[in-house]
């Protein structure tokens, strides 16, 4: 664990864990979420300062963001009204803001599983593919433990942040966010923020959805 002053305007605390896996899934370990929040909230007491919870994963030859967030976790981190809960693999990052996380609380009683995975071209248009060779499709999801689909969050911010690669073509191409239908269409360009230097591209869910990064069509 690794705490860090992220911002002395705002006095966050940055409280770093490293995640368990099994069956290719974080987990949040419940008692060392806990103690982790207690250690920073006893060494900040008299600045009374939030707290963001960043779980970034040390994940080597890991393509994907499989995460588990259990009942007890997500209570008490609801409870505590923490700003942010983060997952980072290094090239994916999935950030839910605290009303994102009170949203998906109201909706289930039940661990949630999060997904952030790459799809494959194969699910891609020819007019997308066309415009945009050797580009991923991303597919983000939430369900519970009985399967049931988490299908919209009306309050909240969850952000994605993609890692890309420019081919030779997109280097003076601007970026853009596609979200895609089931067939592979595009329906519509999500409005992001695109980091030139970092070749990472950010952007608003309040959904599940497909998306694809490319130049313009």
């Amino acid at each position: 664990m690794e705490n860090k002053n992220t911002s002395q305007k705002k006095a966050e605390i940055l409280v770093v864990i490293k995640p368990s896996f099994a069956k290719k899934y974080a987990k949040n370990n419940y008692s060392f979420v806990k103690r982790a929040i207690e250690k920073v909230e006893k060494e900040t007491a008299k600045q009374r300062r939030k707290v963001v919870i960043k779980v970034r994963f040390k994940m080597q030859n890991r393509k994907n963001l499989r995460c588990r967030l259990d009942r007890a976790t997500l209570h008490y981190l609801t409870d505590k009204k923490i700003r942010e809960l983060q997952w980072d693999n290094g090239n994916m990052r999935l950030t839910l803001d605290l009303k994102a996380l009170r949203t998906i609380r109201k909706q289930t009683a039940k661990e949630v599983s999060l997904t952030l995975k790459k799809i494959g071209s194969k699910k891609i248009l020819s007019k997308i593919k066309k415009t945009n060779r050797k580009r991923f499709a991303y597919e983000f999801s939430i369900i519970d433990a009985k399967k049931k689909k988490i299908s919209s969050i009306k309050k909240g911010k969850i952000t994605i942040e993609l890692g890309y690669q420019r081919s030779h073509t997109d280097k003076k191409s601007k970026m853009y966010v596609y979200q895609m239908n089931k067939k592979g269409s595009a329906v519509n360009i999500l409005k992001s923020h695109n980091d030139v230097k970092r070749k990472k591209i950010r952007f608003l869910v309040n959904h599940p959805c497909r998306v694809v990064i490319g130049r313009k069509i």
